[in-house]
Order: C-alpha cells, then sequence, then structure tokens
C-alpha cells in the first residue's frame, strides 16, 4: 500500500497592510464608516475586524442621561433636544409599559378573499342547478340566481 502524503500546510493571507492603522482608531472609539473612510477599506471588512477584537458596542454618548431624563417622564421631544439625538433614535429606546402598548388592529378580509368566497359560492350553485337539471338532485325549488358581480364592504 502507497503511503499517504503529509497534508498540505495550511496557508494564511498576511494581514491587510492598513489593519493595525484601522485597529487603532476603532480602539479610539471611532466609528466603523469613519474608519472606513480613514483607511479606505470597506465598511464590512472594517466591521469584521472590529467584531475580531471583540469590542463592545458603541453607545451614543448621552445614552446615560437620556435613559434618566425618560425616567423622569420627559417627553421624546425634551430627552432628544436635552442629548443631541434624534427623536427616533430617543423613542426607540424608550422603553413601553404593558398599558401604554398598541391595541392590535382588527383582520379584516381583504377584497381578494372575498372576491373567491363570492366566486366559490357562484360556482357551488351552478353545480347544484346542473345536478338538479339532470336529475342528480331532487327538486327542491328554484336555485338561487349567482350574483354577476360579487359585493364588497369596505366597512
Amino acid at each position: 500500500m502507497p503511503r499517504k502524503s503529509p497534508p498540505p500546510a495550511v496557508r494564511s493571507r498576511p494581514p491587510h497592510p492598513r489593519r493595525a492603522e484601522a485597529v487603532a482608531l476603532l480602539l479610539q472609539g471611532q466609528r466603523i464608516t469613519q474608519v472606513s473612510a480613514a483607511v479606505g477599506v470597506s465598511w464590512s471588512t472594517i466591521q469584521l475586524w472590529r467584531k475580531a477584537l471583540d469590542l463592545p458596542p458603541r453607545r451614543h454618548p448621552g445614552r446615560d442621561e437620556a435613559e434618566a431624563l425618560m425616567r423622569q417622564g420627559r417627553t421624546i421631544e425634551e430627552v432628544a433636544r436635552a442629548v443631541g439625538a434624534s427623536q427616533r433614535c430617543v423613542g426607540r429606546r424608550r422603553p413601553r409599559s404593558v398599558e401604554e402598548r398598541p391595541e392590535p388592529l382588527p383582520v379584516r378580509p381583504r377584497k381578494a378573499d372575498q372576491a373567491l368566497a363570492s366566486l366559490k359560492e357562484a360556482s357551488r350553485l351552478r353545480a347544484m342547478g346542473l345536478r338538479r337539471e339532470l336529475g342528480l338532485l331532487p327538486a327542491a325549488g328554484p336555485v338561487p340566481a349567482p350574483t354577476a358581480e360579487p359585493s364588497f364592504s369596505t366597512s
């Protein structure tokens, strides 16, 4: 039996020439987009390097102050103005109590579902009429005529 050759040596890439500079900027606390622009490497690559460093997620500098103001009962507009953030950003962080959550909207049947139901009913009525004509069903009276167009309620 022939001898097996040893497994090929694992070849690794040399580190990116700008990675050290990017890591230094990330450790200074700069944002991924700022580092990406300064170093000239894609945002996704910088994000991978940041993840490899195991850095904690960045927090808005005024986040602690914003949370304290929200606990005091300030409005989103007041908190956003005080910490220099957008109202949307502040609103996303605002904790909601169970009482504040909006009621789910009632589910209304879609017009397409109503139209399909109407077509199925018309088809069923037509089939009953044909069965009666062929003598497969007893004559129990006139078969109601299907409506030409399905009716939709908008309420």
